[in-house]
């Protein structure tokens, strides 16, 4: 997963596993996750390009009423 090799930089992350058990989901053309970069997004909504055909509807209403990554 992209995630794994970053994980131990996440703010307490050893106390999360000990809390939940974490799931990886793969990302691809079999996977129910599609393979979408959040930093990807994050950089196209600061640069004023266009996003919304990368999130699901309403996370792209939600992402522009509240003015968010810009």
């Amino acid at each position: 997963a992209d995630i794994r090799s970053q994980a131990k930089e996440w703010l307490d992350f050893d106390q999360i596993r000990k809390l939940v058990p974490v799931i990886e989901i793969p990302r691809g053309p079999r996977s129910p996750i599609p393979d979408v970069s959040a930093t990807e997004v994050r950089r196209r909504i600061s640069a004023g390009e266009p996003f919304v055909d990368m999130v699901p509807r309403p996370v792209a209403v939600y992402i522009v009423t509240h003015r968010l990554y810009r």
